[in-house]
């Protein structure tokens, strides 16, 4: 399907990955390349967790960047079950965590009020802004 707007300039495609993926080989990625602008990947794709706490970070972010493909985390929630340990049962540090410290190009949240408080916060320190005014946060090109 993304090939079909391949030669339409005025689409970004974005290839939405569904399931967890650890790694991010060079063969996979020249494919996705050849089809994709950029990538929308599960959050634990990216910070992996064991048990509610958090495991560390896959280089699947560092892998699809150096390709010039754009990454987007997804989907950010609030409900106290979906946030690991480690945050503190604070969104806004989950929000942190890929924006500041792993450096995503995008979050994609059901809780724009969240992203906007983030925003409200980092903003003058990061290039982040709100897409067409809906819950994806996407970093200033």
């Amino acid at each position: 399907m993304l090939s079909k707007f391949k030669n339409v300039p005025a689409y970004s495609r974005v290839l939405y990955l569904k399931d967890e993926i650890s790694d991010a080989p060079r063969t996979p990625v020249e494919e996705i390349k050849k089809y994709a602008d950029a990538v929308t990947l599960p959050r634990f794709s990216i910070v992996p967790t064991v048990n509610g706490f958090t495991t560390g970070t896959t280089k699947v972010v560092n892998e699809m960047q150096a390709a010039n493909i754009s990454v987007y985390v997804s989907v950010l929630r609030n409900e106290f079950i979906t946030l690991p340990f480690d945050y503190f049962s604070d969104p806004t540090i989950e929000i942190a965590t890929y924006t500041s410290g792993i450096g995503v190009d995008g979050i994609i949240t059901e809780y724009p009020a969240t992203a906007s408080r983030y925003l409200s916060k980092y903003q003058p320190h990061q290039n982040y802004k709100f897409l067409y005014k809906s819950s994806c946060l996407t970093k200033d090109a």
